[in-house]
């Protein structure tokens, strides 16, 4: 997988208890609210109102969040509203479905205001990530704090205000969440490195180097080709990265840990090691090194089974590639399918750009579980939202059937050796360069089949669409995704290239524009 590193988070932003500029509660000016209807300033007078900044990615702010949580569980009934107000530190946080997960995912019950234009932060005066405003039964500013810690303090004034409101309001013993603080008190992070951003927008000279092609976007850094290094010095207890990779690969994941789930119980004819590596893009580095000093000999092992980008099972179709390397895996593939609705595709060639092709190299028969390329591919917006993750469930149902019938079986499945058709190691799309292409992987037509182009992309703009099948490009023939792959790395940014290609058995020609990838 490509780094691509939107955010870097280190250390953590002591708490500080200053003023803030808006003496009094200004309006809401939202994109939409969440958990609630539209809460009006007027409406509010009477109530006090702890108006809590937040990201919900900035872990300063997570930090908080029990605190926050435990003022509207307790103080609620006696007339405390809690509001958090979102502004998106980056633009992915601007998407309904990003912000939508993280509320779920945080647990938030209480009044969300969206505030992706920052129109209410303005009025605010506010800078920082996460600030908690405190406002009295009028309306008026009573207190402001920034970062983390304090919370016994901002608890005793939470309860002041509201008997201030309120007399005679019989209040809880304090919450226990800030009971526990005043105990421990707040940890101490003097000489924790301070946090620092590798976007171009933010970045500090001198906090880290990079080392490999690399190319620098406004919110985070992109590696282009090849293998690179974020090297960065720093102290502190933990590093936290922002890498989108849903499909590529966290679905692959997923998929391995929930074949494991199910196949956990039960007795078996062999035993199913589960095993996750890295490395793959960087040269199939952590398969590589299973193979090279296997804790088994090779031989003892029956099949390896893949999952690399099962997140998107598109129209219902899945790629079941590597069927070549034994005369078995074809009849078992298309038995083992009892979903009428799940279409298999069975591909032959097991020389692929993925881990399994350290082990076909070791003479092991292998079977790759694939749901296809997608113009999310490789960049950042190959997000969670966007996986399908019922889809991976039906991968998985299928894959751990043809798992246990080769578990269970008499005879392992023989292995068949199959000659590589590319020139060098391929990839399932340029890594440096971007087309727009979306390559139909579980074809076997000679030539390069597209399953789609991307929206604007170079390819689309060269008039390319669905179905084509690109037989040459810069000069080079084109008999399959391999030889695509190799044209890809004679070819440069913003150079044009002529493409031949085929539409309807027709023959023509255009000039495509490749792009160095954002």
């Amino acid at each position: 997988m490509r780094a691509i590193l939107p955010l870097l988070f280190l250390g953590v932003v002591a708490a500080s208890c200053l003023v803030g500029a808006a003496g009094t509660l200004p309006p809401f000016t939202v994109a939409r609210w969440v958990n609630s209807t539209p809460l009006a300033v007027d409406a509010l007078r009477g109530k006090v109102v702890l108006l809590d900044v937040w990201e919900y990615t900035c872990i300063n702010w997570i930090r908080t969040l029990p605190y926050v949580k435990a003022w509207h569980r307790d103080y609620a009934p006696l007339g405390l509203v809690v509001v958090g107000l979102h502004a998106p530190e980056f633009e992915f946080g601007k998407r309904a479905d990003n912000i939508d997960r993280g509320i779920r995912d945080h647990g938030l019950t209480y009044p969300l205001a969206l505030d992706n234009d920052f129109a209410t932060w303005r009025a605010l005066g506010n800078d920082a990530w996460p600030a908690k405003y405190l406002y009295d039964g009028q309306g008026r500013l009573v207190k402001r704090w920034v970062g983390e810690g304090r919370y016994d303090e901002i608890e005793a004034e939470i309860r002041r205000q509201l008997i201030a409101a309120k007399p005679g309001t019989q209040l809880p013993s304090t919450t226990t969440e800030v009971t526990s603080f005043a105990r421990t008190g707040q940890p101490s992070y003097a000489g924790i490195t301070n946090e620092t951003y590798v976007g171009s927008d933010r970045r500090e000279a001198g906090t880290f180097t990079l080392e490999g092609d690399w190319r620098s976007g406004r919110q985070y850094v992109e590696l282009r080709k090849g293998t690179g290094k974020i090297s960065l010095p720093f102290t502190a207890g933990e590093v936290n990265l922002v890498h989108p990779g849903a499909d590529d690969n966290a679905s692959g994941v997923a998929a391995v840990l929930a074949a494991a789930e199910r196949l956990k119980n039960g007795p078996r004819g062999r035993n199913v090691a589960f095993v996750l590596w890295s490395g793959e893009e960087a040269g199939l580095l952590g398969s590589s090194a299973f193979t090279a000093k296997p804790p088994l000999p090779l031989d003892q092992i029956a099949a390896y089974f893949n999952f690399d980008m099962v997140g998107r099972l598109k129209d219902n179709a899945l790629q079941v590639q590597g069927a070549g390397s034994s005369p078995a895996w074809s009849a078992l593939a298309t038995s083992a399918n009892s979903d009428p609705t799940l279409k298999i595709a069975v591909q032959n060639d097991p020389n692929l750009p993925t881990d399994s092709s350290s082990f076909n190299q070791a003479g092991v028969p292998t079977l790759s579980f694939f749901t296809g390329s997608h113009e999310d591919y490789h960049r950042p917006t190959d997000t969670a939202d966007r996986v399908d993750t019922d889809g991976i469930d039906r991968v998985v149902r299928y894959a751990t059937t043809i798992v246990s019938r080769v578990a269970d079986a008499a005879e392992p499945p023989a292995f068949a050796k199959v000659e590589p058709q590319t020139r060098g190691r391929g990839a399932r799309d340029g890594i440096r360069l971007y087309t727009g292409t979306i390559p139909d992987y579980a074809s076997e037509t000679k030539g390069l089949l597209l399953g789609g182009v991307s929206a604007g992309g170079p390819a689309e703009q060269a008039g390319l669409m669905k179905g084509d099948i690109i037989v040459e490009i810069a000069g080079q023939s084109i008999a399959n995704v391999y030889d695509y792959t190799y044209a890809l790395d004679l070819m440069k940014a913003d150079e044009p290239v002529k493409v031949l290609y085929l539409r309807n058995s027709e023959k023509r020609e255009t000039t495509l524009t490749p792009r160095a990838r954002r």
